[in-house]
């Protein structure tokens, strides 16, 4: 069902991303290492990944950064080996290793045989298996700049430089902080070269024929003005789109599904900013003005920095960029030409309300 709010997992759930779903299936048979999905929150990169992983006829393991609380190392290494595991014990040729492994330590030690070792052992006997019989593993990780907090983007450093048989593909939403974990000097993993899938809002276009798709599923008949009220309110969002479709279908009422959808966005999107502000409390009024007068219109760099100057008083010109480029790295606002601006109506509207 196109309006199921849940990421999609078969691939006739998921409307249009021919070609970025054509370009990741034919990264994965091809000698590419490491690829990049990038977007902006709820454009559809879990889906695309869920739908590829699905279909994939070799070992694969899905890791989402998310899943882990708190997230740390040991719980990462812990999340990251029962993983390969359960991989290795749906392969034959790969289960004969878990015969060799007898314990896991509440870190990133395993034993082997006798021998203490950590997880990278594992993973070279798993490559050099994969190599014996001419196949591939593919590492899927969900929302992966969050292993830079953590130091995780070391073991996937590792697993590039020296796993021939192991494919990694990273998807992002904070797509500036995933830019700096694959692209600074000092991350571990700068210089590797990859892939870059990059996935945007869907057109007016597309979006009305996603929209009018999904009501024809559900039976519920909508007129072309209640689609472009509704794609005026997502922005293009291909998952707010869907959350709309699946409101609107489920009270049969435009007005009501959409104040639905709002109430929803809302609760998500304050979620996401109580996430980000968790590391930066001091600085959160600071951030929330930026934010409040970017949500009622877009605004050259000068013009944010005398509404921010006419509330909270001077502010060095460094500082005050450094504020605008974390607000940028983690996605809750863009920049086009010498304009900021949220990223879409309805971030702006949590943020204004």
């Amino acid at each position: 069902m196109y309006f199921d709010p849940t990421p999609k997992k078969s691939r006739e759930d998921m409307f249009d991303f021919e070609n970025e779903y054509k370009m990741l299936k034919e990264a994965l048979h091809e000698r590419e290492r490491l690829i990049v999905i990038k977007g902006l929150r709820r454009t559809g990169k879990t889906s695309l990944m869920n739908v590829v992983y699905n279909e994939l006829d070799q070992p694969k393991i899905f890791i989402d950064m998310r899943e882990m609380a708190p997230l740390n190392q040991e719980n990462f290494a812990k999340h990251f080996y029962l993983s390969i595991n359960e991989a290795m014990s749906q392969v034959d040729y790969l289960r004969a290793i878990l015969g060799k492994v007898k314990s896991i330590d509440v870190g990133i030690k395993i034993s082997i045989r006798n021998e203490e070792s950590t997880i990278s052992i594992l993973l070279k006997m798993i490559n050099e298996e994969l190599r014996k019989k001419r196949k591939k593993m593919v590492i899927f990780v969900d929302e992966a700049q969050l292993a830079k907090q953590i130091q995780a983007d070391n073991l996937f450093a590792f697993i590039y430089d020296y796993l021939e048989n192991v494919k990694i593909v990273f998807a992002g939403s904070e797509v500036g902080i995933l830019d700096k974990m694959l692209n600074e000097e000092k991350s571990a993993l700068f210089g590797r070269p990859y892939l870059e899938i990059e996935i945007s809002p869907v057109s007016d276009e597309k979006a009305m024929q996603f929209l009018a798709a999904g009501f024809r599923e559900t039976g519920y008949r909508v007129t072309a003005d209640d689609l472009e009220k509704i794609i005026k309110k997502t922005d293009g969002v291909m998952g707010w789109l869907t959350l709309a479709g699946y409101y609107v279908s489920k009270y049969r009422n435009l007005e009501k599904g959409l104040k639905k959808t709002e109430e929803i966005a809302r609760s998500i999107i304050l979620s996401e900013l109580d996430r980000f502000f968790e590391n930066r409390k001091e600085a959160r009024a600071r951030y929330m003005l930026i934010l409040r007068l970017l949500a009622k219109q877009s605004l050259t760099w000068a013009e944010i920095k005398r509404g921010f100057e006419a509330k909270l008083g001077k502010i060095s010109n460094n500082r005050f960029t450094n504020y605008l480029s974390t607000l940028k790295d983690y996605g809750f606002i863009t920049q086009k030409e010498r304009r900021y601006l949220i990223t879409d109506n309805l971030l702006a509207y949590a943020i204004s309300s």
